[in-house]
């Protein structure tokens, strides 16, 4: 699903990250012409694998809203900003596409994304993945957040499949929560988590990256860390 326009595609990741900023308090281009252009010779090639983790800013404040009802009636949402007039035609790539979930949204067939504990077997309590598309950040994960800028630059940066991983925790500090051995003292409590999601989701490449070989293999290539507020509640940090 590469495209040709890869500036407005990077600045939809800004627009992404900054729909789940304004969330938080208030709440590129493929023309109708163009056709997405698969990669024949992605899976030949390492996935590029991020790593996507932080507090509420990684987990994402942005809301979808719905294709199928007006758009100005859903204030503070992705729909609302999409079928503003100067955007439609930049940004129908995220309706357009030749896979679509449930909701009308496309899904990358080139950028994949996991996320939870495992097994992935539809319970609500585990964890999901998929194509990239929206659901992976919000409120009950039906919304977005950087993510879904991120793996849509990414994705058309590479020629190769991507994979982004994301575990992210909120409320809580970079100073205890996520303190790595290196840093000296105690270990903090979601570390762990950060590695564990992220050595889980190398082992089951094969389920998450269709067509993935092992003997082409992955690349970590990558890490993206978006933090919160609540840092600035200690002084002392």
């Amino acid at each position: 699903m590469k495209n040709k326009n890869h500036l407005t595609r990077r600045a939809f990741a800004l627009s992404s990250i900054a729909l789940t900023a304004l969330a938080l308090t208030s709440f590129s281009t493929v023309s109708a012409a163009e056709t997405p252009s698969p990669k024949p010779d992605g899976m030949k090639k390492p996935v590029r694998i991020y790593l996507l983790s932080g507090q509420s800013n990684m987990t994402g404040r942005g809301t979808q809203g719905d294709l199928n009802k007006p758009a100005a009636d859903q204030k503070a949402s992705l729909v609302r900003f999409i079928m503003e007039p100067q955007n439609v035609e930049k940004y129908k790539f995220l309706y357009d596409g030749r896979q679509k979930d449930k909701a009308g949204w496309t899904l990358r067939d080139d950028v994949f994304i996991t996320q939870g504990d495992w097994p992935h077997d539809g319970n609500k309590e585990h964890g999901k993945h998929g194509g990239l598309g929206l659901g992976y950040g919000g409120f009950r994960n039906k919304g977005f957040g950087s993510e879904f800028g991120v793996g849509h630059a990414m994705g058309d940066f590479h020629d190769e499949p991507v994979l982004l991983v994301k575990v992210s925790f909120g409320a809580n500090n970079l100073a205890v929560n996520f303190r790595p051995p290196s840093s000296g003292g105690a270990l903090g409590d979601k570390y762990p988590l950060v590695v564990k999601a992220l050595k889980e989701a190398i082992e089951h490449l094969p389920e998450i990256v269709p067509d993935y070989q092992k003997e082409t293999g992955y690349e970590i290539a990558g890490f993206f860390w978006n933090q919160g507020e609540h840092d600035t509640e200690f002084q002392k940090f």
